[in-house]
């Protein structure tokens, strides 16, 4: 099955599979702490594994192009920003602080494992560093700043996508046990609360969505996602012009990124105006099929198997994410943040915008856009921190 279009029935077929069983009343014990959307990352995995979809497809650069942006502005534009504002401040710090976790994370882990390491692991440790703060443009930063070996490029992306994808399963997880943290921890009422979602769902009169809503929220975010996208890539050529090729800012502001980042001012700008009435026209039930469908094709690419040849780095990358969790953990209970906030920064380190806005829909709608936005922050200075990592970690290795 190599055909891009058929790839895409089979990622279709897929979704439309595991949604159509959660429904299944005999199912019901099993979706209620298994979410759907976990099971579409991991079903496309195990398909690709057996080799009935291609680890790589034409597709999989679709969904990330038009897909991802499309679900990420008409989940943005949606929003209740104003809402999300209330915990700017905060949100901002707690996200700081999951990238010190990444950032120690390494040190601790590449000094735990230095002895069984291959002699240039902290390559590996720093570019991952880059990656799981400022995703992949930093990792392609960091890992040529290093001047990393070819051959150790392959195991440090099996390793970063293995342990980011199963904490990502554990964050989507949790989100079916968010009612029992309630009982042992008691967040700040200062945060975004289910009463703010609330007042959002509310704010709408709820009507028949009609083929006609379909067709208007396709072509306007279509339109609108794509032309953002092409702003993106046009403001990376002018700049790259004026700046030169191979400016600093260039190492974690990429075309796509940019992209990206337009996708998601517009759509806040917007959701200040009228525009953020196509919610009654059936925009969330698009914007969540686009964005299950580009995790699907994420689940399609990872090469679980792969990582049996690097158990001692796999290790390692244990050790540096758990030391995250610790940190991060330790900073949301201090300002007394709730397991939303902490999801989505800890995903907004490690998988970049569009899993963070993902995993914050996961809470409540009202995270999603924050997520996209906290995302993007990491985007600014995840090489940086994979550079002052690498720093540490040469002198480590001695």
């Amino acid at each position: 099955m190599k055909s891009p279009i058929a790839v895409f029935i089979a990622l279709a077929s897929l979704c439309g599979l595991i949604y159509w069983l959660s429904r299944l009343r005999v199912l019901a014990p099993v979706f209620r702490y298994i979410p759907p959307v976990l099971l579409v990352v991991f079903l496309p995995a195990a398909s690709s594994a057996s080799g009935l979809i291609p680890r790589s497809s034409s597709t999989y650069q679709v969904l990330r192009d038009v897909a991802l942006p499309f679900g990420l502005f008409l989940m943005v534009v949606t929003t209740d920003v104003r809402a999300v504002l209330r915990v700017g401040p905060r949100a901002l710090a707690l996200m700081l602080c999951g990238s010190l976790g990444v950032m120690l994370g390494g040190i601790v882990s590449f000094a735990a494992f230095r002895s069984v390491l291959p002699a240039e692991g902290w390559k590996v440790m720093a570019a991952i560093t880059g990656s799981w703060v400022g995703g992949g443009a930093s990792f392609a930063a960091v890992q040529n700043a290093v001047r990393m070996p070819a051959s150790m490029v392959g195991p440090a992306i099996v390793v970063d996508a293995t342990v980011s994808y199963l904490w990502l399963a554990c964050v989507l997880l949790a989100a079916s046990y968010s009612h029992l943290f309630t009982r042992f921890y008691q967040p700040s009422p200062a945060f975004l609360t289910s009463d703010a979602e609330a007042g959002y769902a509310h704010s709408h009169v709820a009507r028949e969505i009609t083929h006609a809503d379909l067709l208007i929220v396709l072509g306007l975010g279509l339109a609108l996602a794509t032309l953002c996208m092409r702003a993106g890539h046009a403001a990376f050529e002018l700049a790259s012009e004026r700046l030169g090729m191979h400016h600093w800012l260039f190492l974690v502001l990429n075309e796509y990124a940019l992209g990206i980042l337009c996708v998601t001012l517009l759509g806040i700008a917007l959701s200040f105006s009228p525009v953020r009435r196509i919610e009654t026209m059936g925009s969330s039930a698009l914007s969540y099929s686009a964005q299950f469908l580009f995790f699907a094709s994420l689940g399609a690419q990872a090469d679980f198997a792969a990582v049996l040849s690097t158990p001692l780095l796999l290790a390692a990358g244990v050790v540096m994410i758990c030391v995250h969790i610790v940190i991060l953990a330790l900073g949301a209970f201090l300002i007394r943040a709730p397991l939303s906030l902490f999801a989505v920064c800890t995903i907004a380190n490690l998988g970049g915008p569009s899993s963070a806005a993902v995993v914050g829909a996961q809470y409540g709608k009202a995270w999603a856009s924050l997520g996209a936005l906290l995302g993007i922050f990491g985007h600014l200075y995840g090489a940086v921190a994979g550079l002052l990592s690498a720093i540490v970690l040469v002198r480590l290795a001695g």
